[in-house]
C-alpha cells in the first residue's frame, strides 16, 4: 500500500476500517447519505441498523462473522464472490453464514420471549417471528437454551508417550504413571 493512504478496498491484510471515509468517496456518492459513507465497512456492520438487540448482537460477533454478514446482507454478494474474496469455498461460507443466522434468531427469540410470554405488545414482525420460530422449534424457556458451541475444532484424541489419551483428567494420569514405575 502506497504511503499517506488509507486502504479503503479492505482487500489488505489486517484490514480495519477507519471511523471516517476519504473525501473521494463521498464526492463519488453524492446520492448517499453520510452515516451510509462514513460505516460503509465490514467491521462496523452493526452500526446500519436502529434496532438496539440488533446492535447489541452483531456488535459481540466474530470479525471474521462480521464481514461474512456484511458482503452478503449489506453488498449482495453471492457466496461464490465472497469465497473467492476469502480465498475459501463457497460451501464454507454458507455453512458459517447459516450457524450464523440460526445464532441470531435464537438470541432474538430470548430477548423478546419474555414480552411474548407476558402477552405485552409486540410490533407485527416481531409477532410473525415468534409464531415462526416457536413453528418451526417448539417454545423454548430461557433455562432451555442450548450451550453456545465452541469455537474452533474439537481437540483431536492423541496418545502420548505413555499410550494415553491426552483428554484424560491428571489424576488418571498420575496413577498411570504411578504404576509404571513400581514394575
Amino acid at each position: 500500500m502506497p504511503s499517506g493512504k488509507a486502504d479503503t478496498t479492505g482487500r489488505g491484510q489486517g484490514y480495519r476500517c477507519s471511523a471516517v471515509a476519504g473525501s473521494h468517496m463521498v464526492a463519488a456518492d453524492d446520492e448517499r447519505k453520510f452515516l451510509d459513507v462514513i460505516f460503509d465497512c465490514p467491521h462496523d456492520v452493526q452500526e446500519l441498523t436502529a434496532s438496539h438487540p440488533i446492535y447489541d448482537f452483531i456488535s459481540v460477533m466474530d470479525e471474521n462473522r462480521k464481514e461474512i454478514l456484511y458482503y452478503w446482507a449489506i453488498r449482495q454478494w453471492t457466496p461464490q464472490m465472497i469465497a473467492a474474496f476469502r480465498s475459501q469455498t463457497d460451501r464454507n461460507i454458507r455453512k458459517v453464514y447459516n450457524a450464523m443466522m440460526a445464532e441470531l434468531r435464537e438470541d432474538m427469540y430470548f430477548r423478546i420471549y419474555p414480552r411474548y410470554k407476558a402477552e405485552l405488545p409486540l410490533t407485527f414482525a416481531q409477532r410473525e417471528f415468534m409464531r415462526v420460530y416457536i413453528e418451526q422449534h417448539g417454545e423454548k424457556t430461557p433455562e432451555e437454551r442450548r450451550e453456545p458451541k465452541r469455537k474452533g475444532r474439537p481437540k483431536k484424541k492423541t496418545c502420548n508417550d505413555n499410550g494415553l489419551d491426552d483428554d484424560l483428567d491428571s489424576d488418571a494420569k498420575k496413577s498411570h504413571v504411578d504404576d509404571s514405575d513400581e514394575s
